[in-house]
């Protein structure tokens, strides 16, 4: 920034400017960036998660940067294997996804999974320890133990430890 910017700032704010915010001057106003245009491209989006920036600039009659603006900038979506996805989750995408979270708990609880398919899953590795730790005995035990009704006990205790909001949210 230059002394004159700097003085000439002086000089207005000791002539009784309070604003900082820039004074509306003449000139054209905004035709590509409007509210109806990012709600018209939030909507094609939707629709089409694959749609293109071309696409979105000859639907709307805009320019391809002021098409890529209002996508990338305004609406914070971005590219992730050729599919426009948001950059951060809303609200509703995070109940979303925690309603799928234990839609899945709760599948695998009721499910009668004995802890070598559960351990396949997990880790399809064969080169497993021979041995593991059992942390709520205490207890060293060899790794042919199996014990699925303790692990179906420390799912159900899990799952009564989620909020009731979040519950709330996976009956909805």
């Amino acid at each position: 920034m230059s002394k004159q910017m700097v003085r000439r700032w002086c000089r207005t704010f000791s002539d009784g400017r309070q604003q900082v915010e820039d004074i509306p001057r003449a000139g054209r106003t905004r035709t590509a960036t409007t509210d109806a245009n990012v709600g018209k491209v939030d909507d094609m989006i939707r629709a089409n998660r694959r749609i293109t920036i071309d696409e979105v600039e000859e639907e709307l009659g805009i320019s391809h940067e002021r098409a890529q603006n209002i996508i990338h900038d305004i609406l914070r979506y971005r590219k992730v294997s050729a599919r426009w996805v948001p950059r951060q989750l809303t609200s509703t995408h995070q109940e979303q996804r925690m309603a799928v979270s234990l839609e899945h708990l709760v599948g695998i609880v009721q499910s009668s999974v004995e802890f070598n398919t559960l351990k396949s899953i997990a880790s399809p590795v064969d080169s497993l320890p021979k041995a593991y730790f059992h942390t709520e005995l205490f207890v060293y035990t060899d790794k042919s133990t199996q014990h699925p009704e303790y692990l179906r006990q420390t799912a159900l205790e899990m799952i009564d430890g989620i909020p009731e909001g979040a519950i709330l949210s996976y009956r909805l």
